[in-house]
């Protein structure tokens, strides 16, 4: 999620911590695995292979990701983990502090090309001055729509994130590089299926305590939802959705090994489905 406005493998990546300054390794950590006993005990099949379950509290290890920018930077370890798997190009739809510095490293250290759009130049500006070079352009766009019909986005991606503003456009966005792109992931998601932008709504939101039900069978094969830990710092986490209808999201992120700026809750619930629609 962008401040202030709507809501590899193998290469070592260092990136500085907010509170010493210190540069900490990002991919030399093993890969998160502590929900997995959970997940096998409480998970309920549904048509199509889908499940949802809530993970027990996992245990924090000594060694843990350290980038968080802000709060509601929910979408973090989403992007970190699709980003570090993913073999081709990214695109960043909506810069921000979230995801833009993050994508950078990443695209960097593993050598792919990365573009960032976003339609306030002061926002692409923020970050190009320092950024940008042959291999991450920055690219200002007059009109969304005029942009998506670009033969670019015909073109395969390795990760395209959906995080701009208006609401409207990232549901254009999704239909346009679903078939595309290796990874796609979606900040704020709820918002989207909750009003009929994309996806569809089974059962609505209606905090920690019930994290409803969405369905995303219509546009893609294989997806999952990921909510913060607890306390969430919104009142609807915020989710970030991580799809495909090239690739299996079928891989467990645990929010626990990611370090906020603030003390760390209770664990994350998140749903999962793989298979065709």
């Amino acid at each position: 999620m962008q401040a202030a406005k709507y809501g590899g493998g193998g290469v070592p990546m260092w990136i500085r911590t907010i509170s010493s300054g210190r540069c900490l390794p990002l991919i030399s950590l093993p890969r998160p695995r502590g929900c997995a006993a959970a997940t096998a005990a409480q998970s309920t099949p549904r048509d199509r292979r889908c499940r949802r379950h809530r993970p027990a509290q996992p245990r924090l290890t000594r060694r843990v990701h350290a980038f968080w920018i802000y709060t509601y930077a929910t979408h973090q370890p989403v992007i970190y983990e699709a980003a570090r798997r993913c073999e081709g190009p990214i695109a960043e739809f909506g810069c921000g502090e979230g995801s833009t510095r993050l994508l950078h490293d990443i695209a960097s250290a593993r050598g792919l090309q990365l573009v960032s759009l976003d339609t306030d130049t002061a926002w692409l500006r923020r970050y190009s001055t320092r950024m940008a070079s042959p291999m991450h352009e920055f690219r200002l766009v007059d009109d969304w729509r005029s942009e998506l019909a670009s033969a670019r986005w015909e073109q395969p991606w390795g990760l395209v994130l959906v995080d701009q503003a208006p609401w409207e456009p990232r549901a254009e966005t999704v239909l346009r590089v679903r078939d595309t792109a290796e990874y796609v992931v979606v900040h704020d998601c709820d918002y989207l299926a909750g009003n009929g932008l994309l996806g569809s709504s089974v059962r609505p939101l209606r905090g920690e305590h019930d994290i409803g039900e969405r369905d995303w069978s219509d546009q893609f094969t294989s997806w999952q939802e990921f909510f913060p830990l607890e306390p969430w710092p919104g009142p609807s986490g915020p989710p970030t959705l991580l799809a495909s209808n090239r690739r299996d999201c079928e891989f467990e992120i645990d929010y626990a090994k990611y370090r906020l700026r603030r003390p760390l809750g209770r664990c994350t619930g998140s749903r999962r489905h793989s298979g065709s629609p």
